[in-house]
């Protein structure tokens, strides 16, 4: 029977910032506004089992599933509780709340999207974030 570990995060609300678009009056410019919008962070369990075979769960804030992958992995790895986790075929679950909802992504694809190229600017920026987040200080 797998031991279980819990670690938390608060919820927060981030500043998304936005490439808009504007048109001055005669229309023949085009201006770039940068515009910041809140975005809702969802409450997400994130688990995943050690090599020990230790199950450990952290709670965090995110605007979409990699995100809260990317911040539980980084818990994980920053907490002296946790062995060292496994990569490729381990199984990262996470349960994003109201409503509740279950993902299961494995690391190895995780990682595999991240170092991919990016299609949209807003996908840039996210997995440049999410790089960041999870880099070794």
């Amino acid at each position: 029977m797998a031991k279980r570990a819990a670690y938390a995060t608060p919820p927060l609300k981030q500043p998304i910032p936005e490439l808009v678009k504007t048109a001055p009056d005669g229309g023949e410019q085009t201006a770039n506004l940068l515009v910041c919008r809140l975005v809702a962070l969802r409450t997400c369990r994130v688990s995943c089992s050690d090599l020990s075979g230790v199950e450990h769960s952290v709670e965090v804030a995110a605007d979409s599933l990699y995100e809260a992958v990317a911040q539980g992995l980084r818990a994980f790895r920053e907490n002296d509780w946790v062995a060292e986790m496994g990569h490729g075929q381990t199984t990262i679950t996470v349960v994003a709340k109201q409503p509740e909802i279950e993902h299961k992504v494995r690391v190895k694809d995780f990682e595999r999207w991240l170092e991919s190229g990016a299609r949209t600017p807003a996908e840039m920026s996210l997995k440049s974030r999410l790089r960041g987040l999870l880099r070794k200080d």
